[in-house]
């Protein structure tokens, strides 16, 4: 439903993400997510988000902690602006 808090974003690509969240996400069912950006990731709109819309393809317990769930996304279209903003926060907050 609309508007509704699913999880944190722990793996980003410009053609997928994972969530890890507290519940499953039910697969096959197609959202509009809003990823809040970094501080030091500007938008061109001046907000300090993004919209992309995804599909839940999977939504398994984690091994690790099962009192969560990791969800995978697989996007939608993303217009280039968005997939420049993805590219970025990669680029940016990526492990080295």
């Amino acid at each position: 439903s609309r508007g509704n808090f699913l999880g944190f974003i722990i793996d980003i690509s410009t053609g997928g993400i994972k969530i890890i969240s507290e519940y499953v996400i039910k697969s096959g069912r197609k959202y509009r997510l809003r990823m809040k950006l970094p501080p030091d990731i500007k938008n061109s709109d001046k907000t300090d988000y993004i919209e992309i819309n995804a599909k839940c393809v999977w939504s398994k317990p984690d091994e690790e902690n099962e009192s969560f769930f990791l969800n995978g996304f697989e996007l939608g279209d993303i217009d280039s602006h968005t997939r420049e903003v993805i590219e970025q926060t990669i680029k940016e907050y990526r492990l080295r």
